[in-house]
């Protein structure tokens, strides 16, 4: 039996008086895939990164505060009552550029028709009326 720096020794008398000697990882032994460390469980209480260049430059961080980052694509949310997701309306939160945010509305889920737009700089623009409604009661 070969051991590697840090590894921890664990020696075992079995019934038959016989001494086992082995390395903590050959007794756990080694998980090969998410599906199996889920099987285990699933919760953690540490931040997970996904993509780009680990553990430097994930192009997605969700972090165990609750907060998450994405470095480019956008979060998409659509409702599927219907079991298809072809005629669902859509949200996206997008970030193209340092200068180019947006919350793009769709009337579909294949994104050809954009129904509204808020721009990072805080412009509107929509494809019907706009009609505005002081959520604390003040003014305009």
């Amino acid at each position: 039996m070969a051991l590697n720096n840090d590894d921890l020794l664990v020696v075992q008398q079995i019934s038959s008086g016989e001494l086992k000697k082995l390395a903590v990882g050959d007794l756990v032994g080694s998980v090969n895939n998410l599906q199996e460390v889920t099987d285990e469980g699933n919760t953690t209480d540490n931040d997970i990164l996904i993509g780009g260049t680990l553990p430097a430059a994930p192009a997605i961080s969700l972090n165990a505060n609750g907060s998450a980052e994405l470095v480019s694509g956008a979060i998409t949310t659509r409702a599927n009552n219907s079991g298809s997701t072809s005629n669902s309306a859509r949200i996206d939160i997008v970030q193209e550029t340092d200068d180019f945010a947006a919350i793009l509305v769709y009337s579909d889920a294949a994104k050809t028709n954009e129904t509204a737009r808020i721009n990072g700089d805080g412009s509107i623009i929509a494809a019907g009326p706009l009609e505005a409604e002081s959520i604390d009661g003040g003014t305009f």
